[in-house]
This record gives structure tokens, sequence and C-alpha cells, in this order.
């Protein structure tokens, strides 16, 4: 879940991966749960890459994490969901050490989440302050971000995540086009967040 920025107009201050398991500083982990006497396991080892960055141009500083949840593979959609659930849930708890140690900054979380809107993990994330670009940019368009490599299907799996701080100051927020020159670019189609980040460095 590699992060590119632009080393001319930010320097990194800390940066790390961690599993979204429940040994988060495992490499390599699964996230499991128990139920019922029966422990379910992710189908893959899933991360977050994160990384704090500094603005050289006036020192503001803002976190910004990129991730990817597990798929439904050999799981059901209820089991795969409660898994990307907890994901979340560890995604959020790596993300309060971030503010522990570096203060309270703004957050942008972005990723596939594997999951669409009004899911548990999705609402999860809502509901720990952190808003749905597509959602509260000035302007927006609603797209399916996952095309499978068809020209048919409805789905939404990809998010920019932004802490309540920065959700009234988000520009714009577009899907990239599926294909180019007649060819699919990708399964999942880009998506593209102009998010202002404010000169204050903590929240209110």
């Amino acid at each position: 879940s590699a992060i590119f920025y632009r080393t001319d107009m930010f320097t990194c201050l800390a940066s790390g991966t961690k599993w979204l398991s429940n040994t988060p500083d495992t490499a390599g982990s699964k996230y499991s749960y128990t139920e019922g006497g029966t422990t379910y396991t992710a189908n893959y080892p899933r991360i977050m890459t994160y990384v704090v960055l500094q603005r050289k141009s006036d020192g503001a500083k803002f976190i910004y994490v990129n991730a990817h949840l597990d798929n439904n593979g050999s799981n059901d959609g209820t089991v795969a969901e409660k898994i990307r659930d907890g994901q979340v849930k560890i995604l959020l708890a790596e993300i309060q050490k971030l503010y522990k140690a570096h203060g309270n900054l703004p957050t942008i979380v972005t990723g596939d989440f594997n999951t669409q809107p009004g899911t548990a993990s999705y609402t999860t994330m809502v509901q720990n302050g952190f808003a749905d670009s597509s959602k509260v940019a000035k302007q927006s368009e609603t797209n399916r971000t996952f095309n499978g490599n068809s020209d048919s299907g409805n789905v939404i799996f990809d998010y920019v995540f932004v802490s309540s701080d920065l959700a009234n100051i988000v520009q714009t927020y577009k899907v990239c086009p599926e294909k180019r020159d007649g060819k699919w670019i990708s399964d999942h189609n880009a998506i593209i967040a102009n998010v202002v980040i404010p000169t204050a460095q903590t929240k209110s």
C-alpha cells in the first residue's frame, strides 16, 4: 500500500507499515476472530502504510494512511465483513497511537476497503470521525470504483476518508476513466480528492 509524496513540498517525519491483524507488529499476520467456538481468519495478510508529513512552506503537519482490507474470498459475506470491521478497528487504534506520538493531526485515509457504503466497516470509519470525501466534497461525482473488467455493475470499494477537521474543505472528488484506448486500465478505477491541509496543525 505504497504512498508517494513530493519531496520538494513535504518532509517525512515518520513512516511505517502495520498489519491489520490481532498482532499489528507481526509481519505477515492475518486477522482472525472466534465466534461460537469457530475461528474465522482473513484470506490474506492485509496492511496499512502511514506517513507523517510536514509541509515545507509553512510547517503544517498531517497524517496519511493507505490501507487494503480483506476480500470475501473463501469466507461468506457476513464473516468477511466482520473481519473487515475488525481490521478497521485496528487501523483506527494505530491512528490513535500516531496521535499520541505526533499530536491530533489532520488525517487522510485511503484504500481499497473491499466493502460498500453502509456496511459495518464503512460505518465504523464514519462513526469514528472520518468523512467520505465523495459525500462532503464541494464538487463530487458518485461512480463505481470497482469494475471487475466488466461494463456492468455499480460497486464502490475504494475511498478517500478525511478526519472531521478536513471534511468541510475537501474541494473535489472524482473517479477516473476506466479505459484508455478501449482497454481496461485496472479492475479498480483510480479516485482523486483535492484536500486542503490547513495551516493549523492540530484539531480543535
